[in-house]
């Protein structure tokens, strides 16, 4: 392995952990778009399941005519002995302030403020496309907030919270569906459509009177970017195993010792040591013949070894090996190639 190998290795086990939490990120923006609209889904069931424990024909969701050459959509209709109740549902948040004369209503959420449609305003349209039909039958309306949402003001005439809709709703309950409302609701039946074109009309229509919804699309965009980044990281951790796997079975050397002020004895070659001539002077008789014995002089030669601390090719390796994966292994492996005066 080369270099410039290590190095594109060892950036790529450094960026990827960061690249890595990119699709969380975008996960988090998408949810920020889609669960307003994913808290009005549940808002609405939460709502269509109390409707159906008090009365036994309840439908949900429809699409009608408006009566005026156009589309409209109930959320919940329900056949009552006092007629036919139509329920508009809000899974809203926070304070709401509101009166039943004024257009549009206003969603306090901490510092923020939002304006919205008066809700009995919009149901009301949902009664007159009923009534536009002509089936005959009292229509009553009511709109019905989440348990999320506070009046401080108090409610408004025709709304209700959902802890307290089965209270609100008693009244109705009341007698028995007369024959006139059966016929009534077979009627409304036949009216009901439940194709895909009379949706898609339905939301074009919506559209041009209050501008496209920005949250669905954006949402489910940023969702499949970070599962093409979740694939992306997939791939790349198949390309980069093969190269993790082959540092690690490699098998472990013998370092290579550092250079000191000191060499070592066994670098040392002694030369060869021979005494000293004896004098051929004649000595006098009854003299001591004493001779002096110098002492061997030893001559030294360094020999250098080859490597130190250089940094070897399996000393690249088992720093890539450590940068990867910080195990104890790895760390043992790198002191062992590299030395502890090259470790990084």
């Amino acid at each position: 392995m080369d270099a410039q190998s290590l190095f594109s290795l060892i950036t790529l086990a450094a960026v990827r952990p960061l690249v890595g939490l990119l699709p969380l990120v975008l996960v988090v923006l998408a949810l920020k778009r889609l669960v307003p609209r994913m808290r009005g889904s549940a808002g609405e069931a939460r709502i269509g399941r109390v409707l159906e424990q008090l009365f036994s024909v309840v439908r949900h969701d429809l699409i009608l005519p408006d009566g005026r050459g156009g589309w409209t959509q109930i959320d919940h209709l329900a056949l009552t002995p006092a007629g036919l109740l139509v329920v508009e549902s809000k899974a809203y948040r926070g304070l709401i302030f509101g009166r039943k004369g004024e257009a549009t209503w206003t969603q306090v959420l901490g510092r923020r403020r939002y304006t919205f449609q008066n809700p009995l305003r919009q149901n009301f349209a949902h009664v007159q496309a009923l009534k536009a039909l002509g089936l005959g039958v009292p229509v009553l309306e009511r709109v019905v907030f989440t348990n999320t949402a506070r009046f401080p003001k108090g409610l408004p005439e025709g709304v209700s919270r959902l802890a307290t809709l089965a209270e609100d709703l008693e009244p109705y309950r009341e007698g028995v569906v007369s024959d006139a409302l059966h016929q009534a609701w077979q009627q409304l039946d036949g009216a009901i459509r439940t194709d895909r074109a009379a949706r898609r009309a339905h939301r074009a229509g919506l559209e041009r009177r209050f501008g496209a919804d920005d949250r669905l699309s954006p949402g489910l965009l940023l969702l499949a970017a970070a599962g093409v980044l979740v694939g992306g990281l997939w791939l790349t951790a198949g390309q980069l195993g093969p190269e993790v796997s082959a540092l690690r079975r490699q098998p472990p050397l013998m370092p290579a010792p550092a250079a000191s002020a000191s060499r070592p004895a066994s670098a040392l070659s002694p030369t060869s040591v021979s005494p000293p001539p004896l004098s051929s002077r004649p000595q006098p008789r009854g003299s001591t013949v004493s001779v002096a014995v110098a002492e061997p002089r030893i001559s030294l030669q360094w020999t250098e070894r080859d490597g130190g601390a250089r940094e070897s090719e399996d000393c690249k390796l088992a720093i890539a090996a450590v940068l990867m994966a910080n195990t104890p292994e790895n760390r043992h492996r790198r002191v062992r190639v590299c030395g502890t005066s090259a470790m990084p």
